[in-house]
């Protein structure tokens, strides 16, 4: 499987957050409250692209132990933050980005096989920050031929 190296300049996003197993479907609701109130958030970088963050803290287990997980989109900045929103900074990262295609539901599959295979495959250590979704308009939820980019940090 491809992927890309990138380092990414200091990103300032604006969304909603949930505590999550990731196995719970609350990442369902909060993107349908997301996606209905977005029109709200001022300074929008891109009016195409959002992005579905990931907090891990160290004894993170999938479906077992919860992490903060953001529904967002990057702004030019931070300075008006509507009603029920969050800022979120992250600061500059290397990224390896791998490209998902196919079903949302089989998601889980394709980063347990990039953790698992991938990454040590590459020589790629993981480094703990945040990870990224971005979905663009390559992504459509009711699609096999759906696709978005995942970002994960590495050293």
């Amino acid at each position: 499987m491809n992927y890309k190296l990138i380092e990414t300049e200091e990103m300032v996003m604006i969304g909603k957050k949930i505590k999550t197993n990731t196995l719970d479907g609350k990442a369902v609701q909060l993107w349908s409250d997301f996606i209905s109130g977005i029109h709200e958030i001022p300074n929008r970088k891109d009016l195409n692209t959002t992005y579905g963050i990931s907090l891990f803290n160290e004894n993170f287990i999938p479906g077992k132990v919860d992490i903060d997980y953001f529904a967002a989109c990057e702004v030019l900045n931070g300075d008006d933050i509507p009603e029920g929103y969050e800022i979120l900074k992250l600061d500059s990262t290397k990224y390896a980005v791998f490209t998902y295609r196919g079903e949302i539901e089989k998601l889980g599959e394709f980063y347990g096989k990039i953790h698992r295979n991938l990454l040590p495959e590459n020589n790629l250590i993981p480094s703990g920050k945040p990870e990224l979704e971005l979905y663009d308009e390559r992504y459509a939820p009711d699609s096999v031929n759906s696709e978005f980019d995942i970002y994960i940090p590495i050293n």
